[in-house]
């Protein structure tokens, strides 16, 4: 049914299975997580005793990690050709659309709050605890940097790409979109997993990318939106104090549970916009 999308060979297409989609995501954490023992370990005394070389070093080496580690999995079970992107060219595709994107990121911002703060929800409503400041590591340094390289060049092409235009869209050649987008997001959310309180906002966030990328047919939209996504979790890592301190002052009020009401009106509009406005616009 989705067949015109993609062009994967027939002897590849046979091979894949739910089952497969997931292994390969293991692997994938397995590869990454085996490099970083490798390279780090021997060096864990040295490390300990220098902690500002310590960050230099668990910076690059993390983000050698992520691109080690994607080249492997490309490089065995898919070979994509990356720099081919005939249908991604400025030609066909809307500017307009990316001002959707933006509002689809912000909006998802805005409704993820809610999930991130489960845990004060919880001492809030039930143990009756008070909100207390949100923590002050907003300083820029050598870790943020390496984050900030980490988040907004390397995540966004290469998880979009694995995720989406490689799994999503070779499950979409044997199982019905609903499955191949729960089983891609679900495998998205997996490599999240050091970060319990990630796996539903990133899930949310696979499911929204995937239905643009089947929409619209295009990877780049899936990309960019993953880069304004990143975006507002750095500027918010960075700069957001001031923010969060205002959120947790509301104490849960009316205010607070309107943002992600607003988060869900933003984004879906800008859902809606970005997949029918491609869909009219190659009519």
């Amino acid at each position: 049914m989705h067949a015109d999308i993609f062009t994967l060979p027939l002897e590849i297409i046979k091979k894949m299975s739910i089952f497969k989609a997931i292994l390969l995501t293991f692997l994938f954490i397995l590869i990454f997580s085996t490099f970083q023992i490798i390279t780090l370990l021997p060096f864990k005394d040295f490390l300990s005793s220098n902690p500002d070389l310590a960050e230099h070093l668990f910076g690059i080496i993390t983000i050698l990690g992520f691109l080690i580690s994607y080249s492997i999995i490309f490089y065995f079970f898919w070979k994509p050709k990356l720099f081919d992107f005939k249908e991604e060219t400025l030609k066909y595709l809307k500017p307009i659309n990316f001002i959707y994107l933006f509002f689809i990121a912000f909006g998802l911002e805005l409704f993820d709050r809610v999930l991130f703060d489960l845990d004060k929800l919880k001492d809030f409503y039930f143990n009756e605890e008070s909100l207390i400041d949100f923590p002050d590591y907003y300083a820029i340094n050598i870790s943020n940097i390496y984050q900030a390289v980490s988040a907004i060049l390397i995540a966004p092409i290469f998880e979009e790409l694995f995720f989406r235009k490689y799994i999503l869209g070779k499950l979409l050649l044997r199982n019905s979109k609903i499955i191949a987008l729960i089983t891609s997001s679900l495998c998205f959310s997996l490599i999240h997993i050091e970060t319990p309180n990630n796996l539903l906002p990133t899930f949310i966030f696979g499911i929204i990318s995937g239905f643009i990328f089947i929409e619209t047919k295009k990877i780049i939209y899936s990309i960019l939106l993953h880069f304004f996504m990143n975006s507002f979790w750095l500027a918010l890592l960075l700069y957001g104090e001031n923010y969060f301190n205002w959120i947790y002052q509301l104490n849960f009020n009316f205010i607070y549970w309107s943002l992600p009401l607003v988060g869900i009106i933003l984004g879906s509009f800008g859902i809606y916009k970005i997949t029918t406005a491609n869909n009219a616009y190659h009519k």
